[in-house]
């Protein structure tokens, strides 16, 4: 029993620290960045980028962060933040 409580052990940790080595960048590897299209567009076309924004501004509600949700019989509810 102890035999086999000692190779599990082993075996767990064995596969986490070949897990924490997949974590370690190589040297010179890619780092993830984020990149924001819409200040791309609007670089590279402004044009686009007015109208985009001309059909956004259509859009009701559409800087609303309060949301008051509701159904015929039951009681209100509010949400904060974006609804997605």
């Amino acid at each position: 029993m102890k035999k086999l409580f000692l190779t599990l052990l082993l075996a767990c940790l064995a596969g986490s620290i070949a897990a924490r080595a997949d974590n370690v960048p190589a040297a010179g590897a890619c780092t993830p960045h984020g990149v924001n299209l819409m200040e791309e567009l609007e670089a590279k076309d402004p044009a686009s980028w007015q109208e985009l924004q001309r059909e956004a501004d259509k859009v009701p509600n559409r800087t609303g962060l309060l949301w008051k949700i509701e159904k015929e019989g039951i009681e209100p509810s509010y949400l904060f933040g974006t609804i997605h």
